[in-house]
């Protein structure tokens, strides 16, 4: 648990928060004092530092074990790895000793006697354990590739116990110091930072960025921007279910919301170093998931309220280019950009949304295109070419009318 430090509140903490780069968003100072409960003090001394510490950690971490894998290949074709079976063959010889024993005692005891029947339980639990052994040093081998891939792939969360990092970046690289199997067989290693025995069959989980909260995060974006509205009270309503709903659906979201850029092209800056620098270590103490579960419903709230805000007067912009053609827009009187604007209106960046039959001028000469959003791109097929080339492609309506005004010619 987290070391406790001062809990007096501090009506300055967001002012104070803003200023370190806790927050890029305007956030109202009563929900979050309720909800955090903290000092000013603690989150400049203690949070920050502790999660710039813990990142720094998980990166060496990630960093060393891929570079010792990259010297020394991690055994992969024996059941058990060189370094632990020294250990494991003990335990098995003392399993062998005893069932031996047993079956001796078996043997020169009378047949469906209590005594019998207890030996020959307690060698067939033996045999079991010895079973399970076997098969928990299959299923590590297994963990360890499936892990390797977050190792090297660098997918793991910053919303991760770089202690336990640790110890399953040891396993990773067969490093680990192990203890004797206990009485069923199960596999034991020694956890570094404290000495303690864990079982391997319970060793922590760790977070992985969430790529469904990235995924709906996205989703909601575009949704708002569709709808190029303000954040009024029933839509504000709406995101925070979509919000809750990512976090309540998805046990690794709430963490990885809080310490990972999910956010993608939606925001200039969701976090130097963490959404919420600091958020993993408050909620490690009591009551602490509450409080981080307000502040990231409260931070991505802020995002969306901006993305929203933004929507509507890029709607609005729209709108007077479509129902004033005679107006000048900045590039310009063009009938080519009042359509890109029409079209830009009605499909946004809806996958599979089309627009057939419209005159553009891209490229100095008028010509009929149909439309399509597809794969995040707007897509121009001339109607007259129909082959692979023909199709024009640009990340977005800027890009397309860049290119138009680079003809020189409104039409």
């Amino acid at each position: 648990m987290a070391k406790q430090l001062s809990s007096n509140p501090n009506t300055a903490l967001i002012e104070g928060a803003r200023s370190l780069g806790l927050s890029n968003m305007p956030i109202d100072t009563t929900a979050a004092q309720k909800a955090i409960g903290q000092s000013f003090e603690r989150v400049q001394k203690y949070a920050i530092q502790k999660s710039e510490e813990r990142v720094k950690r998980i990166k060496d971490i990630q960093t060393n074990v891929s570079r010792y894998r990259d010297k020394f290949p991690v055994e992969t074709n024996l059941k058990v790895p060189s370094n632990y079976q020294d250990t494991n063959d003990q335990w098995l010889r003392t399993q062998r000793s005893m069932y031996l024993d047993l079956a001796d005692k078996a043997a020169n005891t009378p047949q469906g006697s209590d005594e019998r029947y207890e030996y020959e339980r307690g060698m067939e639990k033996i045999k079991a354990a010895i079973k399970n052994n076997s098969a928990q040093w299959d299923a590590y081998i297994e963990a360890k590739k499936e892990d390797s891939e977050d190792f090297i792939g660098q997918d793991f969360s910053k919303a991760n116990d770089p202690n336990d990092l640790a110890y399953i970046g040891s396993l990773q690289i067969d490093k680990a110091r192990i203890a004797l199997p206990d009485s069923n067989g199960n596999l034991q290693f020694y956890r570094e930072e404290s000495g303690e025995i864990q079982l391997w069959n319970k060793r922590p989980d760790l977070n992985v960025i969430s790529s469904i909260a990235r995924k709906a995060l996205g989703a909601e974006a575009e949704r708002i921007i569709r709808k190029g509205q303000k954040l009024d009270d029933v839509n504000s309503a709406e995101v925070k279910d979509a919000l809750l709903q990512i976090i309540d659906e998805n046990p690794n979201a709430l963490y990885s919301l809080a310490s990972d850029n999910l956010f993608g092209g939606y925001s200039e800056q969701v976090g130097a170093n963490e959404p919420i620098p600091g958020g993993w270590e408050m909620s490690q103490e009591p009551g602490g998931q509450e409080k981080l579960k307000a502040l990231v419903v409260e931070k991505y709230m802020g995002h969306f309220k901006t993305i929203a805000d933004k929507a509507y007067e890029a709607k609005q912009r729209r709108n007077a280019e479509i129902t004033n053609p005679g107006g000048e827009s900045s590039f310009g009187t063009s009938s080519t950009f009042q359509r890109i604007a029409s079209i830009e209106n009605m499909l946004g960046m809806e996958e599979n949304a089309q627009y057939n039959g419209v005159n553009l001028n891209i490229d100095g000469e008028t010509r009929e295109y149909d439309i399509t959003i597809k794969g995040g791109e707007i897509l121009l097929n001339d109607k007259k070419v129909k082959a692979e080339k023909a199709v024009r492609r640009y990340n977005s309506y800027d890009d397309l009318r860049a290119a138009a005004k680079t003809t020189h010619d409104f039409n």
